[in-house]
């Protein structure tokens, strides 16, 4: 699993995810710095590696995926699967008492091309526009249920 943030990866560590779910826990920054290299060189030799993802509802968060794919310090020329659990646009929308925040950077942000094809245009203005979401706006109860079940997910559908 891949998160945007060191603390996400943390937190999961800290409550035994990897262990009950038999999976690595990295950021996209390299944390846990001890493990790190180890752990990803092993991801990269394994052809039926899964990777999934967890990240903010964010400019950067969106981009994660992508990054994974297309940074050679992650995926780049591996055959992976990666599987998106992050926020989403409809989950802002669609809850009450949610914190959302806006960059008080006021430099308009673009997303990538091949972000921007999978989101509503309502969605794309929103995050070039400076709001997010934080994965910490949750409870740790449901961002533990969101990962189990997207990973149920892709056990349950070839």
């Amino acid at each position: 699993m891949s998160v945007n943030k060191d603390e996400i990866a943390y937190f999961m560590i800290a409550n035994n995810f990897h262990l009950e779910n038999n999976c690595a826990i990295l950021s996209i920054t390299g944390y846990p710095e001890n493990t790190f290299p180890t752990i990803l060189d092993m991801a990269k030799q394994n052809s039926n590696l899964k990777v999934y993802t967890l990240h903010n509802y964010s400019y950067v968060g969106m981009n994660l995926v992508y990054n994974l794919k297309t940074q050679p310090n992650w995926f780049l020329n591996h055959q992976v699967q990666i599987y998106d659990l992050g926020l989403s646009y409809q989950q802002p929308m669609n809850m009450e008492n949610l914190f959302i925040r806006k960059d008080s950077d006021s430099q308009k942000r673009e997303l990538l091309f091949e972000v921007r094809q999978y989101l509503s245009s309502l969605a794309v203005e929103w995050l070039e526009n400076g709001y997010y979401l934080e994965l910490e706006s949750f409870s740790l109860k449901f961002l533990l249920r969101l990962v189990k079940q997207g990973i149920n997910q892709t056990i349950k559908t070839p």
